[in-house]
């Protein structure tokens, strides 16, 4: 006499049918709480899309960090890195100071390729960006960007006036752009063969000691002695 099989099987001698099966059967025997499941998913989804709508920021801020993630991802591929920032500035949904910040992004994308003009039209975007808002450092930040696609352009005179605006833009508030600024026209300066400007510039911030900026106040002190 036969043995009788132990455990559910199905008309398919295959065990992967058997394990489909008995899938299915247990799908059945609680398929109000599987569509419980998938109601609840549904209407997560729809709040979540609602509480963005009703939150641009948030919406905003959700769409650079995926631009930034794609562009960390593609940082060997600097046209790949480029598109991720370009789709965050493309993208209508995304507010102003996002706008700028991706648009800062993408001009870095462009310098460190050695696209001076590509970065100058981007930050002059950027700017435009920003006059719709009241950001302290996302203004500076914009003007030590200007300085450093105008020093890589051979625009000596046009970089030291933007490492200036961003010296004023920063103040007292941001020492680290601040100092970063300093340094800029020092560098500009040196360039243009006027070493004893470069010094004077530099000279001051040998006696700083700004908290949370020392790693720049030492490349000064080092920069200013030799």
């Amino acid at each position: 006499m036969s043995q009788i099989p132990e455990g559910p099987t199905s008309s398919y001698s295959d065990p992967f049918y058997d394990r489909l099966e008995a899938l299915s059967n247990t799908l059945k025997a609680h398929r109000w709480l599987v569509l419980g499941v998938v109601v609840a998913a549904v209407v997560l989804a729809l709040g979540v899309r609602s509480w963005l709508a009703a939150h641009p920021e948030a919406g905003s801020a959700a769409t650079f960090l995926k631009a930034q993630e794609r562009a960390q991802d593609a940082r060997d591929d600097r046209s790949k890195a480029a598109a991720a920032w370009q789709a965050a500035l493309d993208d209508a949904t995304t507010t102003p100071y996002f706008k700028a910040r991706a648009a800062i992004e993408l001009a870095q994308v462009h310098l460190a390729g050695g696209e001076a003009a590509a970065a100058r039209e981007t930050l002059a975007k950027a700017a435009g960006f920003a006059k719709q808002i009241n950001d302290q450092e996302l203004t500076a930040t914009i003007a030590l960007s200007r300085a450093a696609a105008e020093f890589q352009g051979g625009d000596l005179d046009a970089a030291l006036a933007a490492y200036a605006e961003g010296e004023r833009a920063a103040g007292a508030r941001l020492p680290a752009q601040q100092i970063e600024a300093v340094m800029g026209q020092a560098r500009t300066l040196e360039r243009q063969g006027k070493a004893d400007e470069a010094l004077a510039r530099l000279e001051p911030l040998t006696t700083r000691s700004d908290a949370g900026a020392e790693p720049l106040l030492a490349l000064a002190k080092a920069r200013y002695w030799r």
